[in-house]
C-alpha cells in the first residue's frame, strides 16, 4: 500500500470516527429530559462491557453516563424545569424544593391533569383514603423526626393547667363550644381570650407577638387566683416559652387543619364573613371587584394575597421570638400600611424550630380532617379536662353554634389551585402539617383508634 492510500484510508476513519461521534452526541441529547432515576446496577456493568468491545472507552462511558437505566421513565419537556436561587432542605415529600419566585409563572403550564369537580365545603377535604398508604408514606418521610418523640406513654407536663394556643379558622370556635360544655362537666375553668388581652389591641403594639407580656401578667394573676383549680387556657397566640418567662410550667395541645383549605376558608372569610351572623367580623376592605374574585383567579392571576401571606402554622407553633419571624428585615409582619414579602430562608429556619417545638413540648396536637378521632385522642390522653369529648360535640348546645361559626360563602377551589399553594406559598405549611399527621396517627394506633 502506498503512503498516499494510508493517508486516505486514515482520512476515511477519522471521518467516520467523527460522524459517529456526531450522531452518537445527538442521541445522548434526546435524552437529556426529566428522568425518573431508578438505576439497576445488575445491569450496569454488561452494558459498559459491550460499550467498550463496540466503540471503544470513551464513548462507551459517555453512553452509561448520559443515557437512562433500562425501566426508566422519561418525559419529554418543552421548557426547562424552574430552578431556584437557594437550595432548602424539606423532609416532606409534599413540601417541594420550588422557589418561590418562579412557581407563580410555572406551575399552570406544569399540570397537565384535568381538574376535579371543586369542594363547596373544605372541611370535607381527606389526603387519602387510603391511610394505610397515607401512614406508610407519613412514616417513611418524617421517620428520624418521628425517632425524637418523647415515649407514647409519657404523662403530660401538667394535668392542672393546660394551654391551647389555638390557630385561625382550624375549628377553635368548635372547640370553644365544646370546652364550655366540658368544663361543666369536669370541673376545670375555661379561660378564653381573644388576641388581645387588653380591649385596647394597639396598647400592645411594643409587646411582642400577640402581646407577651400582657399575656404573661395575666397568667400569673390566673393562677394565683386559682393555683389547685384545673385550668384551661384558649387564645390565638403563639407558643411560648413559660420557662423564660418563669411562668408555671403548661401542658401544650393544638388542632391542625389542611393548610390549603384553611387559606381558602379565610380567604372567604375576609370577603363575606361567619354564616349565621350577619354583618359580623367580616371585612370592609375589599372593594367589590376583589370580592367577587374566587380563589383559583386569585392565584392565576398571582394577586398579592395569593404570593404574600402569613406562614400562620410555621409562626405559631415556632414562637415569639425573633427568630420565628418570616418576613424581610426584622421578619415581623407589619400592617401600618408596609408591605413586607416573605423571607424564604428565615421561613426555612422557622420550620426547624417549629418542628423541634411540636417533637418536644406539645403533649398531642389533633387534625380537623379527622376531628371526631382528635376529640378520641384528647379524651384518651387528657381525661382530666376531654372525658365526653365526642358526645359534647354533639350536644345541642355545640350544634346549634358550630354552624355560625362556618363562613358564610366558599367557592372552593380547583386541583390545580391546590398544586400551585402546596409547591409554592404554602410549602412550609404542608411541612408542618404532614409532620403533625404522622404524629398523630401513631398516637391513634397507640391508643386502639381506629381511623
Amino acid at each position: 500500500m502506498t503512503y498516499e492510500q494510508i493517508r486516505e484510508h486514515s482520512q476515511i476513519q477519522r471521518k467516520y470516527k467523527k460522524n459517529f461521534q456526531k450522531k452518537a452526541a445527538a442521541q445522548f441529547n434526546c435524552k437529556m429530559c426529566t428522568i425518573s432515576f431508578h438505576p439497576r446496577f445488575a445491569s450496569l456493568f454488561g452494558r459498559l462491557i459491550r460499550g467498550i468491545l463496540q466503540y471503544g472507552w470513551i464513548p462507551a462511558m459517555l453512553f452509561i453516563y448520559m443515557s437512562p437505566p433500562q425501566n426508566a421513565v422519561i418525559v419529554e419537556r418543552s421548557e426547562p424545569l424552574a430552578t431556584e436561587s437557594s437550595k432548602l432542605k424539606f423532609q416532606s415529600a409534599e413540601a417541594l424544593h420550588v422557589a418561590a419566585s418562579n412557581i407563580e409563572t410555572t406551575v399552570a403550564s406544569e399540570i397537565a391533569s384535568p381538574v376535579e369537580p371543586k369542594s363547596n365545603d373544605a372541611s370535607n377535604y381527606a389526603a387519602s383514603a387510603d391511610f394505610a398508604a397515607e401512614k406508610a408514606k407519613l412514616d417513611q418521610n418524617y421517620g428520624r423526626a418521628l425517632g425524637q418523640l418523647p415515649p407514647l406513654d409519657s404523662p403530660p407536663i401538667s394535668t392542672n393547667f393546660v394551654f391551647h394556643n389555638k390557630m385561625p379558622k382550624s375549628g377553635s370556635t368548635t372547640m370553644k363550644h365544646i370546652l364550655s360544655v366540658l368544663s361543666k362537666e369536669n370541673n376545670f375553668i375555661l379561660d378564653h381570650q381573644r388576641l388581645c388581652i387588653s380591649d385596647d389591641c394597639s396598647a400592645g403594639a411594643d409587646d411582642g407577638a400577640n402581646g407577651i407580656k400582657m399575656v404573661k401578667e395575666h397568667l400569673i394573676e390566673k393562677r394565683a387566683a386559682n393555683p389547685n383549680s384545673k385550668y384551661l387556657f384558649l387564645k390565638h397566640h403563639h407558643w411560648l416559652n413559660m420557662t423564660e418567662l418563669g411562668l408555671e410550667k403548661a401542658t401544650f395541645i393544638n388542632v391542625v387543619r389542611d393548610p390549603i383549605t384553611r387559606f381558602a376558608s379565610r380567604y372567604y372569610f375576609n370577603r363575606f364573613g361567619w354564616g349565621l351572623s350577619s354583618g359580623a367580623r367580616r371585612q370592609t376592605w375589599k372593594n367589590d371587584q376583589e370580592k367577587d374574585q374566587t380563589l383559583d383567579e386569585c392565584v392565576a392571576n398571582g394577586s398579592e394575597e395569593c404570593i404574600e401571606s402569613l406562614q400562620v402554622m410555621v409562626q405559631y407553633f415556632c414562637g415569639t421570638d425573633a427568630a420565628c419571624g418570616t418576613k424581610e428585615g426584622d421578619g415581623m409582619e407589619h400592617d401600618a400600611g408596609e408591605v413586607k414579602r416573605t423571607d424564604w430562608q428565615k421561613t426555612s429556619r422557622a420550620t426547624e424550630k417549629a418542628k423541634q417545638n411540636i417533637l418536644k413540648d406539645y403533649y398531642m396536637i389533633g387534625v380537623l380532617e379527622h376531628f371526631n378521632e382528635t376529640l378520641d385522642l384528647f379524651d384518651k390522653m387528657l381525661p382530666e379536662f376531654f372525658r365526653g369529648a365526642r358526645a359534647a360535640s354533639q350536644s345541642e348546645q355545640v350544634l346549634s353554634k358550630r354552624e355560625s361559626s362556618k363562613t358564610a360563602h366558599n367557592a372552593g377551589f380547583s386541583n390545580q389551585t391546590r398544586l400551585a399553594l402546596e409547591k409554592g406559598l404554602l410549602r412550609y405549611e404542608m411541612d408542618l402539617y404532614n409532620l403533625c399527621k404522622a404524629i398523630f396517627y401513631r398516637r391513634l394506633k397507640f391508643h386502639g383508634i381506629e381511623l
